[in-house]
């Protein structure tokens, strides 16, 4: 945790330097998909479910030598999945995090007025809320229930829900599925830069750490990659 926060640290340093070093404010917005991956043994094995979400934030780019720069930015994501399961049980899940991408990149000129570069390196990602959503639907019991992943609140909206099925939830959520906040990605992508302020690029990122917080078994796992596109512009 120490060493994450240094590295947080250093790209907010990164940031305020590029307002006085040889550097062009960019501002972004796109589409993301991310895409989680689930090994859990008690119930999921090896299973990718795919969301839909957006981003949208600034960075520095810092000329550091030809076309070579680094890119430290902000980006703030939100994240939506959901997926039903023996059409009686839906699951939902929304996610919003903030994102520190410190990245190298590298322009060369392919026609007058025209860029293009390519990017790579690690991003810092922090959950700020994210809320599951459980929904079964039977003829003789209906159940709704809302669930923390960061925090392990929940809360269970059904009449017909007992206190042992209650608790029952409540153990299986707590000690089985709470995620951590923080998670690290190796990214790489490319992009076209027109006009020196017109951008378009596209990427992908692998997450590193398992995010699962109590583990039901040793294998558990649960990483989120992303891939995503965006336009940009730079001043």
């Amino acid at each position: 945790m120490k060493t994450l926060f240094k590295v947080i640290v250093a790209a907010a340093a990164l940031l305020i330097a590029g307002q006085n070093a040889s550097a062009q404010l960019g501002i972004h917005a796109g589409y993301s998909r991310p895409d989680y991956v689930l090994h859990l043994t008690d119930f999921l094995e090896n299973q990718r479910i795919n969301s839909n979400g957006m981003y949208a934030g600034v960075d520095y780019d810092i000329n550091i030598v030809g076309g070579l720069s680094v890119q430290p930015g902000l980006f703030w994501s939100f994240e939506y999945a959901e997926r039903s399961l023996l059409q009686v049980l839906k699951v939902s899940l929304n996610d919003h995090r903030l994102t520190l991408p410190v990245h190298l990149k590298y322009s060369f000129d392919v026609a007058e007025s025209v860029k293009i570069y390519a990017f790579g390196g690690p991003k810092l990602s922090m959950g700020l809320v994210s809320q599951a959503g459980l929904g079964l639907g039977l003829d003789l019991f209906d159940a709704k229930v809302k669930y923390d992943l960061y925090s392990g609140k929940l809360n269970v909206n059904s009449s017909q829900v007992t206190e042992k099925i209650e608790d029952l939830l409540d153990y299986q959520f707590e000690n089985g599925v709470a995620m951590n906040r923080f998670d690290v990605q190796l990214g790489v992508g490319l992009g076209i830069q027109l006009m020196d302020h017109f951008e378009l690029k596209a990427g992908y990122d692998w997450g590193m750490l398992n995010l699962v917080r109590v583990n039901l078994t040793q294998s558990d796992s649960y990483k989120k990659d992303f891939f995503y596109v965006g336009v940009g512009y730079r001043f």
